[in-house]
């Protein structure tokens, strides 16, 4: 049940297509698990009242479905990001974990998520990630390849940039390990996967080192603010040739993936302790 017995509440636009609605009701009321977001209900017809100057009575009424989901106190992971702008690689490295777990439960059930972000993992009562949003997903073959563009494009394939058939469940991962660097580095590795983009072109021609570069330029370090594990993971993830990434198994191989985590209550106080003013983080 929701925490506490709330629930939010999705609503859709009266001109959203029923054939779309239907779709995302149907992977959501097929998956339960931990670190997402739990469909409680569906509302087929909900009234809502709002004001209208063009109305004699001042007020028109408009019906919108909706769907009822699992209530998540703490936010989003945009949210967190914009307060405490990075986190330490421990905490980072327990989300990943939490993620790459929600994201092998939706594979594992032919299930693309399409739009992997910030934005869309919920933080629960425990800073707990929970991911959310299910609106471009879709039940696909693996190997299945796409020609329509969804999703956000900021977290967009390089083959997805150069509309070209592409993976679902490959580009989950190019997007989710963008929001690795996020969790770290506190910003986008890139603005686009594109051969336009100035960043990203260092890694299309493999010339990583100019890439850190202009990454630990950007921290201001005196030391080397990137681990070199963490730095192995990402180019892996983010390399431009789709066959050279990595796949789930061999993200959760990898040496930064097997290193500690944090507990659930080893979180929260983390997280908390990050959430504090600056001064109080410094008192002894």
């Amino acid at each position: 049940m929701a925490s506490k017995n709330r629930l939010v509440l999705k609503l859709y636009n009266p001109g959203f297509e029923p054939t779309a609605i239907q779709a995302e009701i149907a992977v959501v009321s097929r998956i339960s698990f931990p670190r997402i977001i739990q469909a409680i209900d569906y509302f087929d017809k909900i009234q809502f009242e709002k004001r209208d100057s063009s109305s004699s009575e001042g007020k028109s009424s408009i019906v919108l479905h909706a769907l009822g989901l699992e209530y998540a106190p703490n936010g989003d992971m945009i949210d967190l990001l914009k307060k405490v702008n990075c986190l330490p690689e421990i905490a980072a490295r327990t989300y990943f974990h939490q993620l790459v777990e929600a994201i092998e439960y939706l594979h594992s059930r032919n299930i693309c998520h399409l739009d992997i972000k910030p934005d869309n993992i919920l933080l629960d009562e425990n800073f707990g990630s929970k991911l959310t949003d299910f609106g471009f997903s879709r039940y696909l073959p693996y190997r299945h390849s796409m020609k329509f563009l969804v999703g956000t494009s900021i977290y967009f394939s390089p083959e997805m940039h150069q509309r070209k058939p592409y993976n679902g469940y490959q580009s989950d991962l190019f997007a989710l390990g963008m929001v690795l660097f996020m969790l770290v580095g506190g910003c986008l590795p890139f603005p686009s996967a594109s051969d336009k983009d100035p960043y990203y072109c260092h890694i299309i021609k493999g010339d990583f080192s100019e890439f850190w570069k202009i990454h630990e330029k950007m921290k201001g370090s005196q030391k080397q603010f990137y681990s070199i594990e963490f730095r192995s993971l990402i180019e892996s993830m983010l390399v431009y040739d789709p066959k050279k990434r990595l796949n789930l198994g061999e993200i959760k191989a990898h040496e930064w993936y097997q290193k500690s985590i944090l507990s659930d209550e080893k979180l929260k106080v983390c997280v908390n302790t990050l959430l504090l003013p600056k001064k109080a983080q410094s008192s002894p």
